[in-house]
């Protein structure tokens, strides 16, 4: 009895988990959640900025700018991305566009580089771009002048009702 004694001790300092309680997994219950194939979808934390989510919201940019200063002058579509000061001055320029029969297309090529928090407010954010711009400029319709531009840009973002707008832009 004795010797059991000790080899059970043994056993238990040599070999802890060994005399511990079986797990209790059975076959009709899973062990790790799996979730619902047809559940929605989790959101991601959008708050947080990293470079491609940075590079989504300068590309809804430019797309809403091809629409604002192409042939249809489609401004109301920069509400969904720009917010004052710039909105407005934007918005200036379509009008002033369109009132002079000037329109553009354009091509973009984007590449974030930096994304720096602004460390006194969370809710803004300094994104830096390489952006390559090929504009072709129409006057009355016919073709004026067509531009090719290799920029280093800089966004001002804020984060307004969960979604990233730009404050400001700055070419370098």
């Amino acid at each position: 009895i004795l010797l059991g004694l000790i080899y059970k001790v043994i056993q238990s300092i040599a070999f802890p988990n060994y005399y511990k309680e079986p797990l209790m997994i059975t076959l009709n219950q899973q062990v790790v959640p799996i979730p619902d194939p047809k559940a929605p979808p989790v959101e991601e934390d959008d708050s947080k900025l990293d470079n491609p989510k940075a590079q989504k919201v300068i590309q809804k940019w430019l797309d809403a700018k091809k629409v604002a200063f192409g042939k249809d002058y489609q401004g109301e579509e920069l509400d969904k991305i720009l917010v004052d000061p710039l909105l407005s001055k934007q918005k200036n320029r379509v009008a002033s566009n369109q009132k002079s029969g000037t329109y553009y297309e354009y091509e973009h090529q984007i590449e974030v580089t930096s994304v720096k928090e602004d460390e006194t407010d969370p809710l803004k954010v300094i994104v830096t771009a390489n952006v390559k711009e090929i504009s072709q400029s129409y006057k009355g319709g016919s073709k004026a002048e067509q531009f090719t531009d290799d920029l280093i840009v800089e966004y001002d973002l804020f984060r307004k009702d969960d979604q990233w707008f730009i404050q400001n832009i700055t070419v370098k």
